[in-house]
């Protein structure tokens, strides 16, 4: 990720990424590299991280008048505060949305609190100029909600594919069969419906395998599903790794 960043700010004046960290995560000191700035926000709570972040873009557009955009990374707490930023030092605003809260149940899934968050995310959009997406189905579902298609811009997140395609990949012809996801272990990835459908295939035979790879807050939720369909000899949970190649190397079916 920060070789990415590198390579946006080699076409900016100067990018300034404000991270949301906690004093737990020992992330301290801020990093300039030619334009490319990292503030860490190393607060005690959630709400110190956001609060400390206000703070630090109040700072960094104070240094100097410059045609500033400011880009949110999602449109909740973190687009709400970059909104009212925006306002308050006048410059302009740019919402990113990287998952799909509205199409998909999945997300909101029976909390009350990720409900109303839905709710005023929505309402914050409809008053963005500009959103980025990252897939066509996330644009659609916003369109669907009133949100004029002429502010959003469908911008992929481009994968490193050259390490990919470095590695060989032998072709399994024949069962058993390992399936692979790789990723957050959160309810937008709807990691459960991936389960039940592995359950099903299951119900024909075979001695397949289902390997998660990842870690996140639905982690308990997705142990317990797999206990109670009595799948739990054909699941694995491995933690986060950075050899993703090599992960799906070793699947057939991702």
């Amino acid at each position: 990720d920060r070789a990415r960043m590198r390579q946006y700010a080699e076409h900016l004046d100067g990018y300034h990424l404000i991270i949301l960290t906690r004093t737990r995560d020992g992330y301290t000191e801020e990093i300039h590299e030619g334009s490319l700035h990292l503030y860490p926000t190393n607060a005690k709570t959630r709400i110190g991280m956001l609060i400390r972040a206000l703070f630090i873009a109040r700072k960094i557009i104070g240094r100097k008048k410059a045609p500033w955009v400011i880009t949110a990374q999602d449109p909740l707490e973190i687009g709400w505060l970059s909104f009212l930023i925006a306002k308050v030092m006048k410059v302009r605003l740019h919402v990113q949305v990287h998952g799909d809260y509205f199409s998909s149940p999945a997300w909101v899934g029976s909390s009350l609190l990720r409900r109303v968050r839905r709710f005023f995310a929505l309402i914050l959009l409809a008053r963005a100029p500009a959103i980025r997406v990252v897939s066509k189905r996330i644009m659609e579902s916003l369109v669907a909600r009133g949100i004029p298609q002429e502010r959003i811009t469908v911008l992929p997140i481009r994968p490193e594919l050259e390490s990919f395609l470095d590695v060989h990949h032998a072709y399994r012809k024949t069962s058993p069969f390992t399936f692979l996801f790789i990723g957050r272990l959160a309810p937008e990835k709807d990691i459960q419906r991936i389960i039940r459908a592995f359950a099903l295939i299951l119900q024909d035979g075979g001695e397949h395998v289902l390997k998660i790879v990842g870690s996140g807050e639905e982690q308990n939720t997705l142990t317990s599903l797999v206990r109670a369909l009595g799948i739990e000899k054909h699941v694995i949970f491995s933690a986060w790794t950075e050899h993703v190649q090599e992960e799906m190397n070793n699947a057939d079916i991702f």
